[in-house]
């Protein structure tokens, strides 16, 4: 059974497509740089990233998968949220 569970993963993660740049976002919060642990103050450290992916199989065809990350968030969380539309 462990094997029929690790091979399904393995074939989703086959059927995502690589990320391209389109895909993904990239940001720094304001005032990071103003932080006195931060040397470079020119620096373009992204603190922010997200990025769409998609899970090209009949089950997940044009269905956006949205990953988000950041530092400085106004909470710490890991969270799913499905959308069902009609």
């Amino acid at each position: 059974p462990g094997d029929a569970i690790r091979d399904a993963k393995v074939q989703v993660l086959r059927a995502i497509p690589p990320i391209t740049l389109q895909d993904t976002l990239l940001g720094q919060y304001e005032g990071y740089a103003d932080d006195e642990t931060i040397e470079n103050k020119d620096t373009n450290c992204p603190t922010y990233a997200m990025m769409k992916l998609s899970i090209q199989t009949s089950r997940w065809i044009g269905v956006p998968i949205i990953l988000e990350a950041g530092k400085a968030l106004d909470e710490r969380t890991c969270e799913i949220s499905v959308k069902l539309h009609p």
